[in-house]
């Protein structure tokens, strides 16, 4: 790969990763249903649309969630598209990750498909390394259950917050963390840390600008990985002295280690729509409960 190519490859998405960040807080200054609501009630429905995505038991229940999810952010003016392409990459994911599960080797269960007979034909078992599985290969109905369902809690788990992320943005979330009494280090660290990826993006585009801007024709590919695990190198070196300098002045200041406070918006008082907000993702964890403890 020539360096040209990396260089527009990593400028393009320095500008792709700029542009969401900014489209983000363009977003979250627009009418809207997430937007009207109060920062940390937006935390706490999320919170527990989650924890009825995590105890539902029911597909039908788990698709109604992830149609919710999909109201919600057509109300407050997210983007179906994005929507849709994080829900299905999160939700194949899973899936990919739960595909040993389909089969009775892994969850026996209840035959649904059959898929291969190993060993010699009348064969009950086989060796496989230091197990003995049986000789029949078959997809269960409890595996393919339990795939789905982990798809499905990923999918609609990933839609909910990809929906308050891009509907709220950074700002109201730092304060609704203050809010609920998150460790005022903890948020002081993520805003610095969301600040430091653009910064570190930066970097990154001047060193492969300097690398393009000095580099005559294709670079051959003996030497592309060497360039990379050295490039690698100096812009660790480069982030941990910019880290340093950023400590200094914040000592010179008059910061105090472990004491800093992240810059605070101003937050509106709790209204009518934040409670009952919050009373329907309370209705959602008791729908996702009330099978489970009538079985």
């Amino acid at each position: 790969m020539s360096i040209p190519a990396a260089v527009r490859k990593s400028m393009a998405g320095v500008l792709a990763l700029s542009q969401k960040a900014l489209a983000s807080e363009a977003l979250a200054q627009q009418p809207g249903l997430w937007q009207s609501l109060h920062p940390a009630a937006q935390v706490l429905v999320v919170l527990g649309l989650l924890l009825a995505v995590g105890l539902s038991r029911n597909l039908l229940l788990l698709a109604g969630l992830g149609l919710v999810g999909l109201a919600l952010g057509w109300a407050s003016r997210v983007s179906l598209r994005l929507l849709a392409a994080v829900t299905v990459g999160a939700a194949l994911l899973a899936g990919i990750l739960a595909l040993p599960a389909l089969f009775n080797w892994v969850r026996p269960g209840a035959p649904l498909l059959f898929v291969h007979h190993f060993g010699p034909p009348g064969s009950d078992a086989v060796g496989l390394l230091f197990w003995r599985v049986p000789a029949e290969l078959w997809v269960t109905r409890q595996g393919l259950l339990g795939a789905a369902f982990l798809a499905g809690r990923a999918g609609v788990s990933a839609l909910l917050a990809a929906g308050l992320v891009a509907a709220s943005g950074v700002p109201a979330f730092l304060e609704a963390l203050r809010m609920l009494r998150v460790p005022e280090l903890f948020v002081s660290v993520l805003a610095l840390a969301y600040r430091y990826i653009f910064i570190l993006l930066a970097v990154a585009q001047e060193l492969l600008v300097a690398r393009q801007a000095r580099t005559v024709g294709r670079m051959p590919r003996k030497l592309a990985f060497p360039f990379f695990f050295s490039a690698l190198g100096t812009l660790w070196l480069r982030s941990w002295l910019l880290s340093e300098e950023v400590f200094q002045a914040m000592l010179a200041r008059g910061g105090v280690p472990g004491q800093f406070r992240a810059p605070r918006a101003c937050a509106p008082r709790w209204k009518l729509r934040d409670w009952a907000a919050l009373a329907g993702a309370v209705l959602a964890v008791i729908l996702a409960v009330a099978p489970a403890r009538a079985g």
